[in-house]
């Protein structure tokens, strides 16, 4: 799989807008938060399967971060105006993946947040991203988000016919990906810890 995996990372690597440091839905062109973070965990990835990875791009990533964060230690998509919880998840994932301090004044600021507001259950996008954000984190943190998203996803899986295994969902992207879409968020949430 190496030679697979090194050039995936390459065409990563020469896909990062050399503008702003983002990936675009096109090679090289803008893009946003929501892009930036599937790259940025790709990244680290490689980085902990040995594949080399330019310094560069992540320091591209951490420049567009730059350039969407607000002063709350919030993440917008494209600007910090545009700043919402899912992005803010995102936004701190790819910090603390890019070894920012977990007590950067700005990032544990939004944790706490994020900790206080809870698991969103209308938002798998966001609770996917919150909870690699809490598991990074540690702490009580960490103890009180898994156990209200383990046991609410554990609790909300159907249990009936062709559905049983699966998940509906109330996701603002639920009609575009169904129960699929749900279904692949709610495991990829309870596998954090690998």
């Amino acid at each position: 799989l190496e030679p697979a995996a090194s050039n995936a990372i390459k065409f990563i690597i020469n896909a990062q807008s050399q503008k702003n440091g983002s990936w675009g839905y096109d090679p090289g062109t803008e893009g946003d938060t929501s892009i930036l973070g599937w790259q940025v965990m790709a990244l680290k990835s490689a980085v902990h399967a040995d594949i080399p990875v330019n310094p560069n791009s992540v320091r591209g990533a951490n420049a567009f971060l730059d350039q969407v964060q607000a002063g709350n230690g919030f993440y917008g998509y494209q600007s910090p105006q545009d700043a919402k919880p899912s992005t803010t998840a995102i936004g701190l994932v790819c910090r603390m993946l890019s070894g920012v301090s977990r007590e950067e004044p700005r990032l544990k600021m939004a944790v706490e947040t994020l900790s206080a507001t809870g698991p969103d259950p209308g938002n798998m996008y966001y609770n996917y991203y919150a909870t690699q954000v809490l598991r990074q984190y540690g702490g009580p943190q960490w103890t009180r988000w898994n156990e209200l998203m383990r046991d609410g996803l554990v609790n909300s899986q159907s249990r009936n016919g062709h559905e049983t295994g699966s998940w509906a969902g109330r996701d603002a992207h639920v009609n575009d990906g169904g129960r699929l879409y749900v279904t692949a968020l709610s495991i990829m949430t309870l596998e954090v810890y690998y």
